[in-house]
């Protein structure tokens, strides 16, 4: 995640939006928690960093979210409700590379409409 993908990721969620950022591996999650943090205290937001394994996420003050998972089965993309659904590059190679689950991109799209289903299919799709 670079800081100006964050910067923006971190404004709008200040003003309400709900994020799910997808990553390629659990590892790069705390690199991107790092930027948001980053973000949120040069923008003076308040913004409250949760890194607990499997439920990483930033919360803002405007009622804005910012949810962390990678695209590997049981993620809990499809468990949570986003306006935006930001897919970082290295999430498609992480999916492309998972050729002993030929269903692993089916999977993952059906968990992105799940999570912005929630929110009457109102959502946006990002890839960076």
């Amino acid at each position: 995640m670079n800081k100006y993908a964050a910067t923006g990721i971190v404004l709008e969620a200040a003003a309400g939006k709900r994020f799910a950022i997808v990553v390629g591996k659990a590892t790069l999650i705390q690199e991107a928690l790092d930027a948001f943090a980053e973000a949120s205290d040069a923008w003076d937001l308040g913004a409250t960093v949760r890194r607990v394994n499997g439920d990483e996420r930033v919360s803002l003050p405007g009622g804005g979210t910012i949810y962390l998972t990678t695209p590997r089965r049981g993620s809990r993309l499809g468990r949570i409700a986003v306006d935006v659904v930001f897919i970082d590059n290295e999430a498609h190679r992480t999916l492309e590379s998972d050729d002993h689950d030929p269903r692993a991109y089916d999977r993952f799209r059906f968990d992105v409409a799940l999570a912005l289903n929630k929110t009457a299919g109102t959502g946006t799709v990002v890839h960076s």
